[in-house]
């Protein structure tokens, strides 16, 4: 199963975007896309610009092992915005 949901806005805001959680138990494999225009750190619930990993824009990053209640979260640096693109799909096989 493949999830392409709307394009997460994030922004400097006190409250950081959700990006995925994985509630069920099959496992998942999650790729996140930059479309720009601001780099976008990425991290837990508590993540900052600071101390979250930087994704560029046009970077991606793999998560292939989106353990069953585990997410990610992201947030820009303060005055940016970016939107980021998130392709959510359960791995087969084992």
């Amino acid at each position: 199963m493949i999830s392409t949901p709307s394009p997460v806005a994030v922004t400097d805001a006190a409250a950081v975007a959700l990006l995925t959680t994985a509630v069920d138990q099959a496992a998942r494999v999650m790729t996140v896309f930059n479309d720009g225009p601001s780099t976008a750190y990425l991290g837990g619930a508590d993540v900052t610009a600071a101390d979250g990993l930087p994704l560029a824009v046009g970077a991606y990053l793999d998560d292939q092992d989106l353990a069953p209640g585990s997410a990610w979260y992201a947030r820009c640096a303060t005055g940016q915005t970016a939107s980021l693109r998130i392709l959510v799909s359960t791995r087969s096989g084992g």
